[in-house]
């Protein structure tokens, strides 16, 4: 919100924005991109394994619910990564526009 009020103001140029993109960067990948997977990896998918014993029961419901969660955490898991990549990119962009001091890193976005 702060990044879009500072863009909708043309203050893209100021150390403010700068700080945070970066902020906002850092914490996204700490929160998303780290914590998820740990999560994943230290919470899930031991728990997961845990029950794999009590699952050869004729439930398919509890087995379909338990794959079903994995997958979209490892769905969400690589597009946490994709987003990272995006931020990154758009970060590299905006120092570089910062140096030059040509056209904003948005116009620049072809998605």
């Amino acid at each position: 919100m702060i990044r879009w009020f500072l863009y909708m103001h043309d203050s893209m140029k100021s150390t403010f924005y700068m700080v945070n993109g970066m902020v906002f960067t850092l914490s996204f990948f700490l929160v998303r991109n780290c914590l998820q997977t740990f999560m994943v990896v230290k919470c899930l998918i031991p728990a997961m394994i845990w029950r794999m014993p009590l699952m050869e029961s004729d439930d398919k419901l509890e087995i379909t619910v338990s794959l079903a969660t994995f997958f979209i955490y490892l769905i969400l898991c690589f597009m946490n990564v994709f987003w990272f990549y995006k931020l990154v990119v758009l970060l590299i962009r905006t120092f570089v526009v910062k140096k030059e001091g040509s056209e904003d890193a948005y116009s620049k976005e072809s998605n």
